[in-house]
């Protein structure tokens, strides 16, 4: 019997399930590849500043001649990003409630809380955003590594650009050793830097003789992978 030539719909056909086993064997070597990461994802990981132990403690001094004194803020959160590896890319923000700012005099505590200082009813939060790691240094002993961080403070309600200085450090399965996560990493961040109260607008006006204008902050912030 002499043979046809295929017809229209049968070249149509072979052509169609070609294209179809083509797409299958796509579809099977793409779901064997590892998962690509956004180029807009940061490195690193991000840590949690809410201490679960509440250990986490920002202290303030502040010098004068007649009435030097100290207090505490303690009531801390917000989250960083930080890679050891990266560490220019470091990035973040610290919250504090401002009604966790206190002293070792309870009257002097709530004169702070009060309109004229830091109006805490107004202001609820202190907050310090890292913007960009202008320098890095790594320690002499490759432990930590300190961040030159251009940043913005807010206090009473008012927001300066601010530079500090942090000395941030990855502790690899540390939290089951600190306590307050059963696993995950640490990021410890250690920083000492001064303020003006005045730049905030308070008291401006108000002789130095028992508040100084000069506050001396030093903090030490642990914060756990998320």
């Amino acid at each position: 019997m002499p043979r046809t030539k295929p017809t229209a719909v049968v070249v149509v056909a072979v052509a169609l399930a070609g294209l179809a086993v083509s797409q299958l064997v796509a579809d099977r070597h793409a779901a064997t590849q590892p998962a690509t990461r956004p180029a807009t994802q940061a490195a690193g990981q991000t840590f949690d500043l809410k201490d679960p132990k509440g250990v986490n403690t920002v202290v303030f001094l502040v010098d004068s001649e007649l009435e030097p004194f100290a207090g505490t803020a303690s009531a801390i959160s917000g989250s960083v990003r930080f890679d050891p590896a990266n560490p220019k890319a470091f990035s973040g923000k610290v919250v504090i409630d401002t009604a966790s700012v206190h002293t070792t005099n309870p009257a002097m505590t709530k004169v702070l809380h009060k309109p004229d200082w830091l109006n805490a009813e107004a202001n609820k939060q202190i907050t310090f955003t890292f913007d960009e790691v202008e320098a890095v240094e790594m320690s002499a002993n490759g432990k930590h590594v300190a961040l030159t961080v251009n940043g913005k403070l807010t206090i009473a309600g008012v927001t300066i650009d601010k530079q500090v200085v942090i000395k941030a450090r990855k502790i690899k399965d540390g939290a089951k050793r600190r306590g307050g996560a059963k696993r995950g990493d640490l990021v410890v961040l250690r920083s000492i830097f001064a303020i003006d109260r005045t730049d905030f607008g308070i008291k401006p006006d108000m002789g130095t003789e028992k508040v100084g204008p000069t506050i001396k902050v030093i903090a030490s912030i642990v914060g756990y992978s998320k």
